[in-house]
């Protein structure tokens, strides 16, 4: 998503309405509902000890705001998102920042994916996925 001091406005990739202060989202839609705020256990909100996994996979990386990946309203949106690309002809997809989202929610996105359009590709063949882990500040787990 984006920072949550990105304002409000029509300033988005698409010119969507959307004000990161009240988690907004109303084109998605995405709600305050939708992300990870009462989730994570730190005074901050963000994460402040990266050799904590809750921290790492439930708090805000440098202001991010965090969508609650496990709730399956989410899930779904992303799927879906990624479906539409998919049927467009996307082969693939780098997802960035997996280490801060739970093993088992990815898999859960993962598994709700098309298989690739045959307009371009074998019939069955799966979407390509690499996930970008940041090995800046490491978690053990």
């Amino acid at each position: 998503m984006c920072g949550s001091g990105g304002g409000e406005g029509t300033h988005s990739s698409c010119g969507s309405w959307f004000s990161a202060t009240k988690e907004d989202f109303p084109s998605v839609p995405y709600s305050s509902l939708d992300f990870n705020d009462n989730k994570c256990k730190t005074g901050s909100g963000e994460i402040e000890n990266y050799n904590d996994p809750y921290q790492v996979r439930d708090c805000r990386l440098v202001g991010l705001l965090d969508l609650a990946l496990e709730k399956d309203y989410v899930r779904g949106k992303v799927a879906g998102f990624m479906n539409k690309l998919i049927d467009m002809g996307v082969a693939g997809f780098r997802v960035d920042a997996c280490k801060h989202m739970w093993p088992g929610d990815l898999d859960n996105v993962y598994r709700r994916l098309n298989n690739l359009n045959t307009k371009w590709f074998p019939s069955g063949a799966r979407p390509f996925i690499f996930q970008e882990v940041n090995s800046n500040k490491t978690t053990n787990s």
